[in-house]
């Protein structure tokens, strides 16, 4: 009965860690997307007003 519950329990960590792991992995890449898209477009905005004071001062 103890070896039977201890399968059982294992199996259930294992399960539950797969679907954790999955879980995270999604959240992590959603969550890079989102920041590295902000990042670009406010980096590229920058980028673009400088390039435009330099060209309107010139």
């Amino acid at each position: 009965l103890i070896k039977i519950f201890f399968l059982c329990s294992l199996y259930l960590f294992i399960y539950l860690s797969i679907y954790l792991f999955i879980f995270l992995s999604i959240y992590l890449s959603i969550y890079l997307s989102i920041c590295l898209s902000i990042y670009l477009s406010i980096y590229l905005s920058m980028y673009l007003s400088i390039y435009l004071s330099i060209y309107l001062a010139i």
